[in-house]
């Protein structure tokens, strides 16, 4: 069992890494200016730059909030212990580990797309940084996240 959920775990983990790596792409188009955007920045890229923050503010409170109950050690170990086959419980953890996870990439890559929003809005190449530097604090976050749920659902499997 400590072998099906080291697979797993290592496949989730791809997942997330995966759905980050889109911010790559997105710092590649601001760093290298495709497509070529006429810098302005006047008052409605002012606004947009608030709105876009404001917004990844909201994001990242609101996955770390859903991860905090969704994958709490409470939950998982609930979930763990409502099915008495070991292998099926370990599945329905796994299968919540990983949507759970899916969801707070998703929201991460988010705000590194809001970046990408701004430089095509204003043609500024420096502002987006901001939020592509908060991606990867964000990547940090999920996978400490991941870390700790590894070690929680490696105790419950013993």
């Amino acid at each position: 069992m400590t072998e099906y959920w080291n697979r797993e775990y290592a496949k989730i983990k791809t997942i997330v890494l995966v759905i980050y790596l889109a911010m790559v792409i997105y710092a590649f188009l601001v760093f290298s200016g495709i497509p070529s955007v006429q810098y302005q920045w006047g008052q409605q890229q002012k606004i947009a730059l608030l709105v876009l923050l404001s917004e990844t503010i909201s994001i990242f409170a609101a996955s770390i909030f859903l991860s905090n109950i969704m994958l709490s050690s409470d939950k998982l170990s609930l979930k763990f212990r409502s099915v008495s086959d070991q292998l099926e419980a370990l599945k329905l953890v796994v299968g919540q580990v990983r949507v759970n996870s899916i969801i707070m990439s998703a929201m991460g890559e988010a705000i590194a797309l809001n970046g990408l929003i701004l430089y095509l809005l204003s043609g500024d190449t420096m502002r987006p940084w901001i939020f592509f530097i908060l991606t990867v604090i964000h990547y940090s976050i999920t996978m400490s996240k991941l870390r700790r749920i590894r070690e929680d659902v490696g105790q419950m499997i013993k």
